[in-house]
């Protein structure tokens, strides 16, 4: 009988292939060879592979005599396309954060996760830094960049990035001068945030015997009134 060699590469491939079959028998000749992918039959040399997944390749060759060769049966596959990943969403936080990501590859399954510090001004630590959803916080205020590489089975890596704020800081707040008055007055305060930002404010009576009417008690300049004569 025959024998049919191959040239099939061996563990998951990223990019498209062929593989040749090549017969030879020494004494009637080669009359064909006929391969099977995934059940189905073709005769031919010649087998391309380029749509992803994973195949079962059978060949065999028949001489001019008849003869059949014991068919070989082997497997292949193709993952040309990267993992899905999504990092999940941006963080201000003063505490350990969860960050919970999304990841997924179809084909070849998904060989490694790692988070990392891609840019900011203190030491990052990760609860969980090789797995999808980790927990995450910083040692210094400032804002970070954060990133999770994704490797499938075939090679094929991808990554995402969120920004990460880490603010354990307390706004700069003054409320201005004291007041002595008898009419409306103008509250000018001064007000910073220099990591996060300031995300809002609220101007409100503490103590006093009469009612506070502020103009804008949302922003950080206000008018000031009251209905009864008292400190405040």
């Amino acid at each position: 009988a025959p024998n049919t060699t191959n040239n099939a590469p061996a563990g998951w491939q990223t990019s498209d292939f062929n593989i040749t079959l090549s017969p030879s028998d020494a004494t009637s000749g080669v009359n064909y060879t006929t391969y099977l992918v995934n059940g189905a039959a073709s005769n031919g040399t010649n087998i391309n592979i380029s749509t992803d997944g994973i195949y079962n390749v059978t060949y065999y060759s028949v001489d001019v005599a008849g003869n059949v060769e014991l068919a070989t049966t082997l497997n292949v596959s193709l993952d040309k396309v990267a993992p899905a990943v999504n990092a999940g969403t941006d963080k201000t936080v003063n505490a350990s954060s969860a960050q919970d990501a999304t990841i997924s590859d179809v084909t070849s399954g998904v060989a490694s996760i790692t988070w990392a510090k891609i840019s900011g001004p203190g030491i990052v630590t990760f609860d969980a830094a090789t797995s999808e959803d980790t927990n995450i916080s910083a040692d210094t205020d400032g804002t970070y960049v954060i990133g999770v590489t994704v490797v499938d089975n075939a090679g094929n890596s991808n990554s995402d990035n969120i920004t990460f704020i880490w603010d354990t800081t307390a706004p700069s707040v003054n409320a201005g001068t004291d007041s002595i008055t008898s009419a409306q007055i103008n509250q000018n305060a001064t007000a910073s945030d220099a990591t996060s930002g300031i995300a809002s404010y609220l101007w409100t009576k503490q103590t006093g015997a009469g009612i506070i009417t502020f103009g804008t008690p949302a922003v950080e300049d206000t008018t000031i009134s009251a209905n009864a004569d008292d400190t405040y």
